[in-house]
């Protein structure tokens, strides 16, 4: 999915495309950030923990540090977690899916929707996996907004 959101952003004209990244490898968000910056936009970038709330403020404030404004949000953060039935599976396996699919969305909602209230405007876009919704991946979608 980061792949295809770098193609659409760098599609736009020069200059139209400022993103903040955030994910947990700091490897990789630097070349995405790379291609971007070489293509037609403009990007910064911050790896940390989307279950830590902090993290989701520090990500909305870097937007505003660097761009003045938050525009709108894609929200793509998910785990699978342990592949098999739900009988089978342990409860920290669940927490973790939970925690990163689901809690890390309201997290980064939570700290993006005031600076666009304040603003008057803005779109939160959150994604989920479709061909996980069936076994052994079933619970998967229990923790995933849609």
């Amino acid at each position: 999915m980061g792949l295809a959101q770098r193609r659409l952003c760098c599609s736009q004209p020069k200059g139209q495309a400022n993103i903040v990244l955030g994910a947990r490898r700091s490897a990789e968000l630097e070349t995405l950030a790379g291609q971007i910056n070489h293509s037609n936009g403009r990007a910064v970038f911050l790896s940390g923990d989307v279950k830590d709330e902090d993290y989701a403020n520090a990500l909305v404030d870097l937007a505003m540090k660097e761009f003045g404004r938050l525009d709108g949000a894609f929200n793509n953060a998910g785990v699978v977690g342990e592949m098999g039935p739900v009988a089978d599976m342990g409860l920290g396996n669940w927490n973790d899916v939970i925690a990163v699919n689901l809690t890390s969305a309201f997290l980064a909602a939570k700290a993006q929707i005031p600076v666009m209230k304040k603003r008057g405007q803005g779109s939160i876009v959150f994604t989920s996996q479709r061909r996980l919704r069936r076994q052994p991946f079933s619970y998967f979608p229990t923790g995933r907004p849609s």
